[in-house]
């Protein structure tokens, strides 16, 4: 998440890029030959998300992990991908509460129709740390508390690599003269956004 985001976790680093170990870890796990895998994505959702899975697939296929992209339209694979029929799904998620929870509820939380959580966790991933940090941060008030609770929310996460993060789409904004733009940390387009210049 972006570093201004309400529960940010300094501690939590850039995955490295380091293709000896990925070889390693393979061989480790029963692969020395690598295997194949089919990522999927979809080609009228996401700007160069195609080509940003044919990235991931030639680091992939590097290590020896031969891996094709599969393209479709987003309504198909969405169905598809809410019903876990994918090897590897991609997904991208604004922001728009501008802090940890939007995110952690909706795309990490243990799936849990009934509760309305997890609605957009394609993989499955669950933690029940995760889950009960989510619980207590619900009904925390005091905001040190509850951005604590978050971060460390977050650390879990990113140590189990719940996900694979790539990149941060930056939204882009103009405004005519005498009118200035100042984004906030969610993906949102508000109109508290826009002052006028000099105020």
């Amino acid at each position: 998440m972006p570093a201004k985001t309400f529960g940010y976790n300094p501690d939590v680093k850039d995955i490295p890029n380091d293709p000896a170990q990925a070889k390693k870890l393979l061989a480790e796990a029963g692969f020395p030959d690598g295997f194949q895998l089919t990522l999927s994505v979809p080609n009228d959702r996401y700007p160069q998300a195609s080509e940003m899975a044919q990235a991931v697939a030639q680091f992939w296929t590097r290590i020896g992990v031969k891996t094709k992209v599969e393209v479709m339209p987003w309504a198909t694979y969405a169905s598809r991908a809410n019903k876990n029929e994918f090897a590897v799904s991609m997904i991208a998620w604004g922001n728009g509460t501008g802090e940890a929870s939007y995110a952690l509820v909706n795309v990490l939380c243990t799936v849990d129709a009934k509760k309305g959580i997890g609605a957009s966790n394609w993989g499955r991933y669950s933690n029940p740390a995760v889950d009960r940090a989510l619980d207590a941060a619900t009904v925390e008030f005091d905001s040190a508390k509850r951005e604590a609770i978050l971060r460390q929310a977050v650390k879990v996460v990113s140590d189990d690599v719940g996900v694979i993060p790539l990149y941060h789409y930056e939204n882009v904004w103009a405004a005519k003269k005498g009118l200035k733009v100042t984004p906030a940390v969610s993906d949102r387009t508000t109109a508290m956004m826009v002052t006028r210049s000099g105020s």
